[in-house]
């Protein structure tokens, strides 16, 4: 069987359009379906949803203010959620003094006990862990516009949630997470 004719004569066979597809190199003007991938000025942007379209100025402004806000929000539940486990661990602490004997000083090994994980306070926990990742996406999401005003009011929200309620340094002990 003879097989010259097909080697290194592939592209004779594809079709033009193809071709021009797969060069993505000269493919000027080629912005991810008319997301910008750079940082810039804009007024006119979709935030997150096709409903959220930006127009004008006061659009903008009023958008910065929502999105500032969300982040107090998420600033917010990060240090409701650290208040709630201290309020529980002190809690579920007081209620093992009255149990222990005051004389003995000994270490009581830990024993996995089911309420301690299926109990109202973890259920809270974990939906607000949930609502809080749910934001902290959305304002990734939002980052991502590169927008560069959006941008602004993610920082300076974060910023200014963070100086309202982190309280003290030992906050910072009590809540880790990869985004903020």
């Amino acid at each position: 069987m003879d097989h010259s004719m097909h080697h290194g004569h592939h592209d004779e066979a594809m079709p033009m359009d193809m071709e021009m597809k797969m060069d993505m190199k000269n493919c000027s003007g080629c912005d991810m379906g008319g997301m910008s991938m750079s940082f810039h000025f804009g007024v006119k942007e979709v935030v997150l949803f096709d409903f959220w379209k930006i127009n004008t100025v006061w659009g903008l402004l009023i958008s910065c203010a929502i999105i500032f806000l969300a982040c107090l929000l998420y600033e917010a539940l990060k240090w409701f959620r650290v208040k709630l486990a201290i309020r529980h661990r002190q809690a579920m602490a007081s209620s093992a003094q009255g149990s222990l004997n005051p004389s003995t000083t000994e270490l009581i090994p830990y024993r996995f006990r089911m309420e301690d994980y299926m109990n109202m306070a973890r259920f809270i926990q974990t939906l607000l862990y949930g609502v809080q990742m749910i934001i902290a996406y959305l304002l990734m999401l939002v980052f991502m516009t590169y927008n560069v005003w959006l941008c602004i009011a993610v920082i300076v929200g974060e910023a200014v949630g963070y100086f309202l309620f982190s309280g003290s340094p030992r906050y910072e002990e009590a809540v880790s997470d990869c985004c903020g």
